[in-house]
């Protein structure tokens, strides 16, 4: 005996899957319910909020291998998102809690947050919604970007074109130099940032609207190790003379700060190989450049 029964096709969810989402940073298209964009990887709830069209502020951090991207970035989310600062942060989605708990899970064991790999894929991505006071909250992404993709950027304009396209939307920039190697001489901290400016101006140089107008914080890192920098400005000028007059030449909105994640450090031996660690954890000057940036965005 042959049973009847009624089936109610629900269409409606295969013209979803017939409407594309377009990625916020390179334009390729992707399913509506994609989590990511498949050419680029970046996440595509800002393409969502773009469709909602909700302010949208990106702030990149770039420096070279080693400076302490990573571990800074990572810190500043976690005292962004304790009560009581003044500028409030809510993460939008749980991709957006990755670097800030990696960051923290490798402080409490001893080490620093591994270097960022170079494949889109494994990178972190903060998407999470800013407010300050009765303003109107706005989007704000924080990528955390692999430092020798950001390399390869700067000698081969345009092989990368998600560093390419974050530079673009970017609203502002941290621009990371690891004091520790400036003292040390090391000139290659020097050209990196040099081509990093050259890089910016190129990519967009209106005065007004491109990275000329821009606020740009440049952010001494590892001062920590060098006890106490009273004067940054100075500091930036004396050791690295080319990027300071380059950044007085071409740059309107610059501010140089100075940061440190913790306290003291010390070696870890295995065989004839070192590995620095944190002793303790003592964030200084953190929020310092973050709070300069936002002052322009919200």
């Amino acid at each position: 005996m042959k049973r009847i029964s009624t089936v109610v096709m629900e269409s409606y969810r295969l013209a979803q899957y017939a409407e594309s989402l377009s990625c916020y940073l390179c334009g390729e298209d992707n399913g509506f319910d994609w989590v990511r964009c498949h050419y680029c990887h970046a996440p595509l709830s800002l393409a969502q909020s773009a469709k909602k069209r909700r302010e949208i502020r990106l702030l990149t951090a770039v420096g070279s291998p080693g400076c302490g991207k990573t571990s800074l970035l990572g810190a500043m989310m976690e005292l962004l998102t304790r009560p009581g600062h003044e500028v409030q942060l809510r993460v939008c989605n749980s991709l957006s809690l990755s670097l800030q708990e990696s960051t923290l899970i490798s402080l409490s064991q001893g080490t620093f947050p591994a270097a960022t790999q170079m494949e889109p894929e494994h990178w972190n991505w903060v998407h999470c919604e800013l407010r300050k006071g009765k303003k109107n909250p706005v989007d704000l992404v924080l990528p955390d970007l692999s430092a020798q993709t950001i390399l390869e950027e700067w000698d081969y304009p345009g092989r990368h074109s998600v560093v390419r396209g974050s530079l673009t939307r970017s609203s502002g920039l941290l621009l990371l130099l690891d004091s520790t190697r400036l003292v040390a001489g090391d000139r290659s901290e020097e050209f990196s940032a040099i081509k990093t400016v050259s890089y910016l101006c190129e990519l967009n140089g209106h005065r007004r609207l491109g990275w000329p107008g821009r606020p740009v914080a440049i952010v001494l890192t590892k001062v920590d190790e060098l006890g106490r920098i009273d004067h940054p400005q100075q500091f930036l000028s004396d050791l690295a003379p080319l990027f300071w007059d380059l950044c007085s030449e071409r740059l309107r909105q610059v501010e140089v700060f100075t940061t440190s994640i913790v306290g003291a450090v010390g070696q870890r031996f295995a065989g004839e190989d070192a590995q620095t660690v944190p002793l303790r954890v003592e964030p200084s000057g953190v929020l310092a450049p973050f709070d300069w940036l936002t002052a322009s965005l919200l």
